[in-house]
């Protein structure tokens, strides 16, 4: 519908995420500045309206680059008003207790494709896809920036010490010693991100490949986000103290499982498999990543550390869809599954030289 409207490609149309991400990658880095500026509260307040504002154009757009500069205006507001701000915020106000209220917003957010993806074609196809897009950024600002209002007012009433106040160096300031803790987690979660990015854009064509039905492909790829969220949910209920370095180093550790069922198994049994491993891992890798910087970090440097993990992580995301698409498209399931279990490798192997210094 959108491709018909702005008379543009279909490679073009699906390339809106692509800019997101990048956009998003790139406008992340500046995050941690502005963090201890401002606190993480009042940033995610104008990403709320940022957001609002690029979703209201994107509805009005009338060529192919406009869309594509609303969706690098979408990755800008989104480097504000997403995860990583929010995450940020729990950190000043939680320290290092804010691994349970991190795992709890994560739980939260964990079946909004779910329940978003429905919502949003009714609206489609009631509204059009302009029509759509108007309702959720009403929506944004009816919803999400008063909330966002909400929790920085409560942060600041608890009268906690303010970024831009005097830890404001130390957070500029990381130690030789963090900085290469960070390197190491920068390759583990780009890794992984390159590979659950890359399968969760082509998921259901690689199902295909296995020779799996159309319904039976998309009912399995519908399966990881209810798999992903038992997962969370797990955690949180029987195991909050556990150091997320150490599920992180599970979690990795499963990824390769997940792509060698792929590779030895045929049919539906691979399939299954691959789906149970691949939603269980990539579900505690999600809150791992999040919650990896309380551990290894002071929690003054959350907000630091996290806009420059967010950075090569999502360029990462960004450019996995189209290599495992070509892959798959040109040599087949295997290679692309070979290459997912060489590059997941890498994640363990970085995660646990990470983990052990810091539990020194």
């Amino acid at each position: 519908m959108v491709v018909a409207d702005l008379e543009t490609s279909l490679a073009f149309g699906l390339a809106g995420s692509s800019f997101f991400l990048v956009a998003l990658a790139l406008a992340s880095r500046l995050m941690a500045g502005l963090y201890a500026r401002f606190g993480a509260g009042l940033i995610l307040v104008y990403g709320s309206v940022g957001a609002s504002v690029a979703l209201a154009l994107l509805a009005f757009v009338q060529s192919a680059w406009q869309y594509a500069g609303c969706f690098l205006g979408l990755g800008v507001a989104g480097a504000a008003a997403l995860s990583s701000s929010a995450n940020t915020l729990l950190a000043e106000h939680a320290e290092k207790d804010a691994k349970r209220p991190i795992i709890a917003v994560m739980l939260g957010s964990g079946l909004s494709s779910s329940i978003g993806l429905p919502i949003m074609a009714a609206l489609v196809e009631h509204l059009g896809w302009r029509g759509a897009v108007v309702v959720f950024a009403l929506a944004n600002l009816a919803i999400c920036l008063p909330l966002h209002l909400f929790a920085m007012h409560l942060v600041r009433s608890r009268r906690l010490p303010s970024p831009a106040a005097e830890k404001a160096p130390e957070v500029h300031t990381p130690t030789g010693r963090q900085r290469a803790l960070l390197r190491l987690l920068i390759v583990a979660v780009s890794a992984i991100g390159f590979v659950t990015w890359g399968f969760a854009v082509v998921i259901v064509e690689l199902l295909r490949s296995y020779g799996l039905t159309d319904s039976t492909a998309i009912w399995l790829s519908a399966l990881i986000g209810v798999i992903q969220f038992g997962a969370r949910l797990l955690e949180f209920v029987f195991a909050p103290n556990v150091q997320a370095t150490r599920s992180a180093i599970v979690a990795a550790m499963l990824f390769p499982f997940s792509f060698l069922a792929l590779l030895v198994l045929n049919g539906l049994p691979g399939a299954a498999f691959f789906v149970i491993l691949f939603g269980a891992a990539s579900g505690i890798m999600s809150v791992a990543r999040a919650t990896i910087p309380l551990e290894l970090f002071d929690p003054e440097l959350y907000g630091v550390m996290t806009a420059r993990l967010v950075l090569p992580m999502n360029l990462a995301f960004a450019a996995a869809p189209f290599v495992f698409g070509a892959i798959l498209e040109s040599n087949g399931p295997i290679p692309a599954a070979g290459l997912a279990v060489l590059v997941a490798l890498f994640a363990p192997i970085t995660l646990r030289r990470a983990a052990y210094p810091a539990s020194d």
